[in-house]
Protein backbone atom coordinates (compact mmCIF):
# COMPACT_ATOMS: atom_id res chain seq x y z
CA UNK A 1 0.00 0.00 0.00
CA UNK A 2 1.33 3.38 -0.89
CA UNK A 3 -0.26 6.79 -1.00
CA UNK A 4 0.96 10.08 -2.37
CA UNK A 5 -1.65 12.72 -3.14
CA UNK A 6 -1.53 13.79 -6.77
CA UNK A 7 -1.31 17.48 -7.59
CA UNK A 8 -0.84 19.74 -4.62
CA UNK A 9 0.09 18.12 -1.35
CA UNK A 10 0.30 20.90 1.26
CA UNK A 11 0.78 18.44 4.12
CA UNK A 12 3.63 16.67 2.34
CA UNK A 13 1.85 13.46 3.40
CA UNK A 14 3.32 10.17 2.22
CA UNK A 15 2.07 6.76 3.30
CA UNK A 16 3.76 3.49 2.43
CA UNK A 17 3.92 -0.04 3.71
CA UNK A 18 6.74 -2.42 4.52
CA UNK A 19 6.56 -4.37 7.74
CA UNK A 20 4.43 -1.50 9.12
CA UNK A 21 2.34 1.31 7.68
CA UNK A 22 4.72 4.30 7.64
CA UNK A 23 3.59 7.93 7.40
CA UNK A 24 5.64 11.06 6.85
CA UNK A 25 4.34 14.63 6.66
CA UNK A 26 5.21 18.28 7.18
CA UNK A 27 3.45 19.95 10.12
CA UNK A 28 2.07 23.51 10.10
CA UNK A 29 5.40 24.85 11.41
CA UNK A 30 7.32 23.25 8.53
CA UNK A 31 8.82 20.39 10.57
CA UNK A 32 8.96 16.90 9.09
CA UNK A 33 7.14 14.34 11.26
CA UNK A 34 6.66 10.59 11.03
CA UNK A 35 4.62 7.81 12.59
CA UNK A 36 3.96 4.14 12.04
CA UNK A 37 1.41 1.53 12.99
CA UNK A 38 0.66 -2.10 12.23
CA UNK A 39 -1.37 -3.13 9.19
CA UNK A 40 -3.91 -4.61 11.61
CA UNK A 41 -4.43 -1.23 13.31
CA UNK A 42 -4.43 0.80 10.07
CA UNK A 43 -6.78 -1.51 8.20
CA UNK A 44 -8.91 -2.00 11.33
CA UNK A 45 -9.69 1.72 11.52
CA UNK A 46 -10.82 1.87 7.89
CA UNK A 47 -12.75 -1.43 8.10
CA UNK A 48 -14.57 -0.10 11.17
CA UNK A 49 -15.47 3.08 9.27
CA UNK A 50 -16.70 1.12 6.25
CA UNK A 51 -18.62 -1.58 8.12
CA UNK A 52 -20.38 0.87 10.46
CA UNK A 53 -20.87 3.82 8.05
CA UNK A 54 -18.81 6.08 10.32
CA UNK A 55 -17.73 9.53 9.17
CA UNK A 56 -15.31 11.98 10.83
CA UNK A 57 -17.91 14.74 10.65
CA UNK A 58 -20.02 12.77 13.14
CA UNK A 59 -17.35 12.48 15.88
CA UNK A 60 -14.11 10.77 16.80
CA UNK A 61 -13.47 7.29 15.41
CA UNK A 62 -11.13 5.06 17.41
CA UNK A 63 -9.64 1.68 16.65
CA UNK A 64 -8.02 0.50 19.82
CA UNK A 65 -6.02 3.02 21.81
CA UNK A 66 -3.32 3.80 19.23
CA UNK A 67 -5.24 5.32 16.33
CA UNK A 68 -8.06 7.85 16.08
CA UNK A 69 -9.44 10.18 13.41
CA UNK A 70 -11.70 13.22 13.90
CA UNK A 71 -12.62 16.60 12.46
CA UNK A 72 -11.21 19.58 14.39
CA UNK A 73 -11.17 23.37 14.29
CA UNK A 74 -7.48 24.17 13.81
CA UNK A 75 -6.19 27.59 14.87
CA UNK A 76 -3.26 28.55 12.68
CA UNK A 77 -1.82 31.18 15.02
CA UNK A 78 -1.13 28.61 17.75
CA UNK A 79 -0.78 25.50 15.55
CA UNK A 80 -3.34 23.49 17.51
CA UNK A 81 -7.01 22.49 17.58
CA UNK A 82 -9.56 24.63 19.39
CA UNK A 83 -13.10 24.05 20.64
CA UNK A 84 -16.13 24.70 18.45
CA UNK A 85 -17.20 27.33 20.99
CA UNK A 86 -13.94 29.28 20.60
CA UNK A 87 -14.13 28.97 16.81
CA UNK A 88 -17.61 30.52 16.92
CA UNK A 89 -16.29 33.43 19.02
CA UNK A 90 -13.45 33.97 16.56
CA UNK A 91 -15.89 34.06 13.65
CA UNK A 92 -17.96 36.73 15.40
CA UNK A 93 -14.84 38.78 16.17
CA UNK A 94 -13.70 38.51 12.55
CA UNK A 95 -17.08 39.50 11.10
CA UNK A 96 -17.29 42.44 13.49
CA UNK A 97 -13.86 43.57 12.23
CA UNK A 98 -14.99 43.13 8.61
CA UNK A 99 -18.03 45.28 9.27
CA UNK A 100 -15.97 47.93 11.09
CA UNK A 101 -13.39 47.98 8.29
CA UNK A 102 -16.05 48.35 5.58
CA UNK A 103 -17.51 51.28 7.53
CA UNK A 104 -13.98 52.72 7.90
CA UNK A 105 -14.12 52.52 11.70
CA UNK A 106 -10.80 50.64 11.83
CA UNK A 107 -7.72 50.89 9.63
CA UNK A 108 -6.40 48.20 7.30
CA UNK A 109 -3.45 47.29 9.55
CA UNK A 110 -5.74 46.59 12.53
CA UNK A 111 -8.15 44.63 10.30
CA UNK A 112 -5.29 42.44 8.97
CA UNK A 113 -4.11 41.76 12.53
CA UNK A 114 -7.60 40.65 13.60
CA UNK A 115 -7.87 38.49 10.50
CA UNK A 116 -4.54 36.80 11.36
CA UNK A 117 -5.50 36.38 15.04
CA UNK A 118 -8.87 34.77 14.27
CA UNK A 119 -7.79 32.49 11.39
CA UNK A 120 -8.82 28.83 11.76
CA UNK A 121 -9.93 25.98 9.51
CA UNK A 122 -11.71 22.67 9.74
CA UNK A 123 -9.06 19.98 9.38
CA UNK A 124 -8.92 16.24 9.87
CA UNK A 125 -6.78 15.06 12.76
CA UNK A 126 -5.31 11.57 12.46
CA UNK A 127 -3.64 10.48 15.68
CA UNK A 128 -1.27 7.53 15.63
CA UNK A 129 0.08 6.80 19.10
CA UNK A 130 1.46 10.20 20.22
CA UNK A 131 1.74 11.74 16.72
CA UNK A 132 -0.87 14.07 15.22
CA UNK A 133 -1.37 14.64 11.51
CA UNK A 134 -3.57 17.59 10.53
CA UNK A 135 -4.75 17.41 6.94
CA UNK A 136 -7.21 19.12 4.64
CA UNK A 137 -10.47 17.33 3.94
CA UNK A 138 -9.49 16.68 0.32
CA UNK A 139 -6.32 14.91 1.49
CA UNK A 140 -8.37 12.80 3.94
CA UNK A 141 -10.87 11.86 1.22
CA UNK A 142 -8.07 10.85 -1.18
CA UNK A 143 -6.34 8.81 1.52
CA UNK A 144 -9.58 7.15 2.65
CA UNK A 145 -10.54 6.32 -0.94
CA UNK A 146 -7.11 4.82 -1.57
CA UNK A 147 -7.32 2.62 1.54
CA UNK A 148 -10.90 1.55 0.79
CA UNK A 149 -9.82 0.62 -2.74
CA UNK A 150 -6.78 -1.33 -1.51
CA UNK A 151 -9.06 -3.27 0.86
CA UNK A 152 -11.39 -4.15 -2.04
CA UNK A 153 -14.40 -2.24 -0.69
CA UNK A 154 -15.27 -0.79 -4.09
CA UNK A 155 -15.12 -4.17 -5.81
CA UNK A 156 -18.77 -4.87 -6.65
CA UNK A 157 -18.22 -8.61 -6.25
CA UNK A 158 -17.07 -8.12 -2.63
CA UNK A 159 -19.35 -5.30 -1.49
CA UNK A 160 -23.02 -4.46 -1.72
CA UNK A 161 -22.45 -0.81 -0.72
CA UNK A 162 -22.49 2.01 -3.23
CA UNK A 163 -19.31 3.96 -3.79
CA UNK A 164 -19.99 7.45 -2.50
CA UNK A 165 -17.90 10.33 -1.31
CA UNK A 166 -18.69 11.40 2.23
CA UNK A 167 -16.16 12.08 4.90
Amino acid sequence: MSYIRNGSNPEGLYVWGGNLIELSWTDSRGNIQDASCSYKTWNGLFKKMWNNDLFVSEGSIYYGKNICVREVCYRWKYHKPISDKLAEKLIKKYFKACNSFSQQKINKKYYKQIKKDTDWSYLIELRIKESYIYMWMVTWLCLKHNVFSSLGFYDKKKSNKKSYCKY
